[in-house]
């Protein structure tokens, strides 16, 4: 959801704690406050917006139907319901941008204190804002990333099941966003997701001592469907997996409906046990103080030398560029990064290297690695330690450079060898170049694990934006002027190729593993090259790399061929009569 971005996160934090400071008067009283931010006011905009469609089946008349409903502010903010409604997060911000456009500070300000009236106790119905936030972050992620209006719906539909179980008005409120997302289409985009959410927090154990579903009365009702839903996502297996989508999907609308509303109970009943609060309220715990940290650590940045800010903003991009040169397969720049991170402190100038100059690109690159195996852990996705060394030997063996490639190794062995979670590394070889080159080879093993389902050029898009951006960072560039490319502008690139027709969906949700790399394809060339700009040999050669990805994405994956064993004789040892063998 919107809401989870840092500025409205805190924004709402505010609004949540006095909701007085929202009112109209109060935000024009606010000298320098929100509202005289045309920026500021759009983003929370559009993170409201999406919270109240999220709780109402329509969100249109909170505005359609104020006593002011012909003053331009009203008339825009029932264009930006209208937009909430329909689910998509790039009009959506666009309407917002437009609202806060066309409206002075007081138009804006009444627009928000209207939305506060409806966003606060939409939240506190849900447990609040915290409560909300983790929900959202899970459906998010078993979502695939995507922060479209169904999500945020689904998100607050499990939220509000989860903290008034027993309110017959809640759950029948809840009962009719999901029968309004079936009949808008996205019931099977619910059953991809919910699935994952109960398989997150539900045990194969736990599932197997629950009691057997109940029938609810309706025709050619699938009895058990949902619970089989989820033990597939336990299995893994994709044929599972697809087989309780199709049968969903040939489901009526009303048996969908209520097959979604089970699933939905059954999540939020895990989710009111004592456990799992207890368990959730720790998390935030530490959470708020990492947040707190990070603060933290960017006011203390702001006040260090710029050679200081400098060296952690590269050091930062040099272990995303080690890991892009894996992903690559290009051993030169590989070799070129560590040999860059080795000499940067000798440059004229600088300031006297640390104790280990590859400490912090090391440290970020094995975070990396380990953000990947939460992740997968997230998705329901067990990676071991001896996988992941398994991913990283060959890179090793075939790109890093021979000097280090020997120690690289040992770090490898030593993760091979290690139990569950922790890792004893030797801390002088991990904090050498080997370091670098063992740990950006585990964090690019895992990026093309075939049980992550991570699409290689959008992986490949984070660490070009993260490389761009700590190096920005690092020269203190304002935020406003880092270049970024919306998946909204790498579409009307697509377009500019291909024609209008090009059979892309454009919604992300809809979009296969190798479609968000085509789209990720058209991204990375707009960070390098305007689309105005581009040359018919770089159309040439975007059209042959996206091609590439389109076969390999159409071309369906063989099982090997079993080992030929015909001339393998198996010589079966000898057994001793049965009398023999119980001596007598």
């Amino acid at each position: 959801m919107l809401i989870e971005q840092a500025e409205q996160r805190r924004l709402t934090e505010t609004l949540m704690e006095d909701a007085a400071l929202w009112s109209a008067d109060a935000l024009v009283a606010a000298s320098g406050g929100v509202v005289y931010d045309a920026e500021r006011s759009a983003q929370i905009l559009a993170a409201w917006a999406q919270v109240n469609a999220a709780g109402t089946n329509t969100s249109v008349p909170l505005f359609s139907k104020h006593p002011d409903a012909d003053e331009p502010w009203a008339k825009l903010g029932a264009e930006l319901a209208a937009t909430a409604d329909q689910g998509a997060v790039g009009l959506l911000e666009q309407a917002a941008r437009r609202c806060a456009t066309e409206l002075g500070p007081d138009g804006r300000a009444k627009l928000l204190a209207q939305l506060a009236t409806a966003v606060s106790p939409l939240i506190r119905l849900v447990g609040g804002l915290d409560e909300l936030l983790d929900a959202a972050a899970l459906h998010r992620r078993c979502a695939g990333g995507t922060e479209a209006g169904w999500v945020a719906g689904a998100t607050w539909i499990v939220g509000a099941l989860t903290e008034n179980a027993r309110n017959t008005t809640v759950s029948n409120l809840a009962s009719d966003r999901i029968a309004r997302l079936v009949d808008d289409g996205h019931g099977v985009n619910l059953w991809h997701t919910w699935p994952k959410v109960a398989a997150s927090m539900m045990s194969t154990a736990f599932l197997d001592e629950m009691d057997a579903p109940l029938d609810p009365g309706l025709p050619h009702y699938p009895v058990g469907l949902w619970l089989r839903a989820v033990q597939a996502v336990h299995t893994g297996d994709e044929r599972q997996i697809e087989n309780a989508v199709a049968e969903f999907r040939d489901q009526e609308p009303d048996n969908q409906s209520m097959l979604c509303f089970e699933l939905a109970m059954a999540i939020a009943a895990v989710r009111t046990l004592p456990s799992r609060r207890t368990a959730r309220r720790a998390a935030r715990g530490e959470t708020k103080e990492d947040e707190a940290l990070r603060s933290a650590v960017s006011a203390i940045m702001d006040e260090l030398p710029a050679d200081v800010v400098e060296r952690t903003g590269r050091m930062y991009a040099f272990s995303r560029r080690a890991i892009l040169a894996y992903i690559d397969r290009d051993a030169e720049t590989l070799a070129a990064v560590i040999d860059r991170v080795a000499t940067w402190d000798d440059d004229p100038g600088r300031t006297p290297p640390p104790q280990f100059r590859f400490e912090f690109p090391n440290q970020q690159a094995l975070d990396f690695a380990n953000q990947l195996l939460r992740l997968g852990e997230m998705a329901g996705v067990h990676i071991t330690n001896r996988e992941a060394a398994d991913g990283a030997a060959p890179l090793i063996d075939r790109y890093a450079p021979n000097e280090y490639k020997q120690a690289a190794r040992e770090l490898v062995t030593a993760l091979r060898g290690a139990g569950e979670p922790g890792v004893d590394f030797n801390q002088a070889v991990a904090n050498s170049p080997a370091g670098l080159v063992a740990f950006a080879a585990m964090a690019a093993g895992l990026t093309q694990n075939r049980r992550l389902p991570l699409p290689k050029e959008r992986t490949r898009l984070n660490l070009l934006n993260e490389i761009r951006e700590s190096e920005a960072k690092a020269l203190r560039v304002p935020d406003r002027e880092i270049i970024t490319v919306s998946d909204e502008e790498a579409l009307a690139f697509l377009e500019q190729l291909y024609g209008p027709d090009y059979p892309l969906p454009r919604d992300p949700r809809e979009r296969t593993v190798w479609e968000h790399d085509v789209v990720a394809i058209a991204a990375q060339h707009l960070l390098e090259c305007p689309a105005d700009a581009t040359t018919p040999e770089q159309r040439q050669a975007l059209d042959a790399r996206i091609k590439t990805v389109l076969r390999a994405g159409t071309t369906p994956q063989r099982t090997p061929p079993r080992p030929d064993r015909s001339n393998v004789v198996r010589n079966q040892p000898k057994r001793s009569s049965k009398r023999k063998r119980k001596g007598k």
